[in-house]
């Protein structure tokens, strides 16, 4: 093979071998390309707490949803129960969110979500999801100029510590714990606004036997539901004494304000007289 020869040789496979490396990378930036394109990221998420509460956040193309797990509430009846664990589990999310946000300790947000699957009881542990619509940071927490100046910062006990309170929602608190207290604490409000929404449903449609009927029925359920209350408060072995005592002062403090409630509705709708259904012509 003379020089010229060779030289024609090597250029034809210099450029066969060029189309097909070229070809092979496109292949693969594609094949990369079009692989990374909905994969949604995943964190796993620890909020323990009395509840042992685990969330899954999954992002997908600037879509956030979270999975919710906790121990669900058991103490009352079973609508109220559904309510509790229905309220909990917003919160709870929230506070994923705002994990996940790395919203500084302190820090006031807000923060808006939709449950996006039923709540679905499987064992002792509660599970639904949530959808982000959107969450922002409103006022910054003094936590973090603390953290910058540690000399600056407080020294807390132990049991300070494990007393954080917890707030979350909009216009509402980011800190790091979740504690026995706080949740205690919120299953109270949830349960005196649920009957005070009850209380506020009453009517005098069908005379007053029937209205007598309704209130002593309400008046059994307010006794009931905070002596159910109480119970599970003295058998929370997170709290300490001392916390039980203020939690069970709260809730005969609530349910003299019940009581009282439910008699001013009751000699309202006393005076009234039952509506009458409009004649016809």
């Amino acid at each position: 093979m003379n020089e010229d020869s060779f030289r024609k040789y090597y250029l034809k496979s210099t450029s066969v071998i060029f189309r097909h490396h070229s070809h092979f990378i496109a292949v693969l930036a594609s094949f990369l390309t079009f692989g990374s394109v909905g994969v949604a990221s995943e964190s796993l998420i620890d909020l323990g707490g009395p509840r042992k509460a685990t969330a899954r956040i999954l992002t997908d193309e600037k879509v956030k949803t979270c999975e919710i797990s906790f121990l669900g509430v058991q103490a009352f009846d079973p609508a109220t129960n559904d309510l509790l664990n229905q309220s909990k589990s917003k919160f709870l999310a929230i506070q994923a969110f705002a994990k996940d946000h790395k919203i500084p300790s302190g820090s006031k947000f807000s923060c808006s979500v939709r449950r996006t699957a039923p709540i679905k009881s499987e064992g002792d542990r509660v599970k639904t999801t949530y959808l982000l619509d959107s969450i922002d940071l409103l006022r910054r927490g003094d936590a973090e100029e603390r953290e910058k100046t540690p000399e600056s910062r407080p020294q807390k006990s132990t049991d300070d510590q494990n007393r954080g309170r917890e707030h979350s929602g909009q216009g509402g608190t980011a800190t790091s714990l979740l504690t026995a207290m706080s949740e205690m604490a919120g299953t109270l409000t949830d349960l005196v606004t649920s009957l005070h929404e009850r209380i506020d449903a009453i009517q005098n449609d069908s005379g007053s036997e029937a209205l007598d009927h309704e209130v002593a029925e309400l008046e059994s359920s307010i006794e009931e539901t905070i002596q159910d209350f109480d119970a599970m408060v003295s058998s929370e072995r997170m709290l300490l004494g001392s916390e039980q005592d203020q939690l069970k002062a709260s809730s005969q403090e609530e349910a003299k304000k019940l009581m009282s409630a439910l008699a001013a509705r009751y000699a309202m709708l006393g005076k009234e007289t039952p509506s009458q259904p409009t004649p016809k012509p």
